[in-house]
C-alpha cells in the first residue's frame, strides 16, 4: 500500500468507527421499551429517521471529501470540481435535515407550553433554512465555473 491509500483507508475506518460508536452508544443508553415507545410516537419516528438520514449524508460527505483530499494530486482538472461539488451537496442535505430537526424539536417540545413559539416563526425559520440550502447547493455546483480553480497554476498565478 502506498501512503495515500493507507491514509484514506485509515481515515474512512476512523470515520466509520465514530459513526458506529455514536449509534451504538445511542442504542445502549436506551432500553428496549423506551425505543419501542419512541418508535410508536410519530414525533419519535420523525426525529429518529431525520437523525439517521442526516448521519448518512454526513457520512457520504466525509467519504467524498476524504477521497478528494488524499487524491487531489491524482485527479484531472475536470474531475476536481465535480468531486468537490458532489462532496458538498450531501453536506448541505445533512445540514438542512439537522436544521429542521432542531426547529421541529423546538416546536414539539415547547408547542404546548407557556413558552411556545408562534407558528409563523417556525415556518419562517424553515423557509430561511431551505433558502440557505438552495444557496449552498447553487454555490457548490457553481464552484466549477465561479472559482475556475481547476486551471490554476501556482507558477503563473500570483494571487489577488
Amino acid at each position: 500500500l502506498e501512503l495515500k491509500q493507507f491514509l484514506v483507508i485509515t481515515s474512512l475506518v476512523l470515520i466509520s468507527t465514530i459513526i458506529i460508536g455514536t449509534i451504538y452508544s445511542f442504542i445502549k443508553r436506551r432500553s428496549r421499551d423506551q425505543m419501542i415507545v419512541q418508535w410508536k410516537s410519530s414525533t419519535g419516528r420523525i426525529f429518529l429517521v431525520s437523525f439517521l438520514v442526516a448521519l448518512a449524508a454526513f457520512f457520504i460527505n466525509s467519504i467524498t471529501m476524504t477521497e478528494f483530499v488524499f487524491n487531489l494530486d491524482d485527479l484531472t482538472a475536470g474531475q476536481r470540481p465535480w468531486l468537490l461539488c458532489f462532496g458538498k451537496i450531501p453536506y448541505q442535505i445533512g445540514r438542512l435535515i439537522m436544521e429542521y430537526f432542531f426547529i421541529l424539536r423546538l416546536y414539539f417540545i415547547f408547542g404546548k407550553s407557556a413558552h411556545s413559539l408562534p407558528k409563523w416563526i417556525i415556518i419562517s425559520l424553515m423557509i430561511l433554512s431551505f433558502v440557505a440550502f438552495i444557496c449552498g447547493c447553487i454555490a457548490s455546483m457553481g464552484s466549477r465555473s465561479v472559482y475556475n480553480w481547476y486551471n490554476w497554476d501556482p507558477q503563473v498565478d500570483t494571487g489577488p
